[in-house]
């Protein structure tokens, strides 16, 4: 028997950090049809026309689609395809947030000639099938908020509103092939967005140590991640405009990206996606009031990962629940947490749907219906 685990680690994506904006991105389009997929918060910050400066200038012919949406949905889809006629992209170029990086990575399958119709996708997802693997259309993703790491993980998010459900889409080839990275884009989010999304990244990076998945490479990883945002987040809580922690934040969810794009993440993710599809709770927030109670529950197993990570941290592994509530309180949590949810009983309610399998069946120590009830009562509680 041998006394080492095996693992893998692959991960396509090119990644250029700390680009001017616009300047760093004129090498990287070519000359093919290109679906610029963004929000409209971008083109009413002057980014779009920033770019379609560059397409003209590069005589590109294109199309912008600044339709998306905080959670791209199946409706969302099929408007698209409305809207966007027989224009037929060669290239998509993603800028914006998680969500718009999630529905460019969704076009890149869907408008593919070899892929089945939304109505198809989404009975293959109902079924609990994998999607069949089909030649995506290359895009470029660069990142506005720093949380999600979408631009280097292989997943996306589609929901399915109309039922209250969220689905995954992961397959090998739905990397970017390019993450190109700007800081300056992150200087103008608004505190409740730099929270929200700093705090997916905490989330993902914590919850790829307590995870089935882990490995050392992602441990170290992780650990660089959780130290940029410890570091980071109160600082932008004071000084918005530090273009330098700015870039420090983006560093982070960058890592945070790499980690889950090979151990996926875990409970507090699986508990997060009823409070955002029934209560509208953003999604940082929402993965991230379970928190000081999972490092608590996953500690009872903990193989030596968890004490590791508080010794590199220079924490004492039985105190460091108190330091991540502590630095939520910082951030003023509470206040963000309580404008979707008032109540325990709320969050009690939807425990039925907070055991996701993909996301549950990752986390170190297991979950049962009683366990999961106590836990989501007492952390609930914390906040409430």
């Amino acid at each position: 028997m041998k006394g080492f685990s095996t693992w893998d680690f692959h991960n396509p994506t090119y990644i250029q950090f700390g680009l001017d904006f616009p300047a760093g991105l004129s090498p990287h389009l070519e000359k093919v049809p290109t679906l610029y997929v963004t929000s409209p918060g971008s083109t009413k910050r002057g980014v779009t026309s920033k770019v379609e400066a560059l397409f003209q200038a590069n005589e590109i012919p294109y199309q912008v689609l600044d339709y998306a949406t905080a959670n791209p949905s199946f409706e969302d889809l099929k408007a698209i395809s409305k809207k966007m006629g027989s224009f037929r992209p060669q290239l998509i170029l993603a800028i914006g947030g998680g969500s718009v990086i999630d529905l460019a990575k969704i076009l890149s399958y869907s408008l593919s000639s070899e892929a089945p119709s939304t109505e198809e996708i989404l009975n293959l997802l109902i079924q609990g099938k994998t999607l069949p693997i089909v030649a995506n259309i290359p895009f470029i993703a660069s990142p506005t908020t720093a949380g999600t790491g979408s631009e280097v993980t292989p997943f996306a998010t589609i929901w399915d509103m109309e039922n209250k459900k969220k689905y995954s889409i992961a397959t090998k080839n739905l990397h970017p092939q390019k993450a190109l990275l700007f800081p300056e884009l992150t200087i103008s989010l608004p505190w409740d967005i730099t929270v929200s999304t700093g705090l997916d990244a905490l989330s993902q990076s914590l919850e790829s140590v307590w995870n089935k998945n882990y490995t050392h490479l992602t441990a170290a990883i992780a650990e660089s991640a959780i130290r940029l945002i410890f570091e980071a987040l109160p600082i932008l809580k004071k000084n918005p405009s530090d273009i330098k922690t700015r870039a420090q934040m983006l560093e982070a969810s960058l890592l945070a990206g790499l980690c889950i794009s090979k151990t996926r993440t875990a409970m507090a993710h699986a508990m997060s996606y009823p409070l955002t599809a029934h209560y509208g709770t953003p999604h940082g927030i929402a993965c991230s009031f379970t928190l000081p109670d999972l490092w608590d529950y996953n500690l009872v197993v903990d193989d030596g990962r968890m004490l590791h990570l508080c010794k590199v941290l220079g924490f004492e592994a039985k105190d460091f629940s108190k330091k991540l509530a502590n630095f939520l309180i910082e951030l003023d949590f509470k206040t963000e947490f309580k404008k979707t949810i008032q109540t325990t009983e709320s969050v009690l309610r939807l425990s039925g749907e907070m055991y996701a399998p993909g996301r549950s069946d990752n986390n170190l120590r297991s979950f049962d219906s009683s366990s999961l009830n106590t836990f989501i009562e007492t952390a609930t509680n914390r906040w409430i």
